[in-house]
């Protein structure tokens, strides 16, 4: 059973919104789901990151940073993505 998630999301290791969900659901073995969490982002913060992007043309990494608890285990979680050329 997952517990909750929650984390930070941040792009080019710029915090841009903090993630969280604490509604318990069970995941089946050897299946995916989805999992909806709310995103609270600072809009302003947002809306500059993304303009210095733009004018600077960067590669851009994503990633999240936060922790997922289920039954007895808090499990860290650590997940980057970036752009590809």
């Amino acid at each position: 059973t997952l517990k909750s998630i929650v984390g930070d999301l941040f792009v080019n290791d710029k915090q841009i919104a903090s993630v969280s969900n604490t509604e318990s659901f069970d995941i089946p073995a050897n299946k995916e789901v989805f999992y909806s969490v709310k995103v609270s982002a600072n809009v302003l913060s947002l809306v500059s990151i993304v303009t210095n992007l733009i004018k600077a043309k960067q590669r851009i990494k994503v990633a999240f940073n936060g922790t997922i608890n289920t039954t007895g285990l808090t499990i860290p979680v650590e997940q980057t993505i970036y752009q590809q050329n």
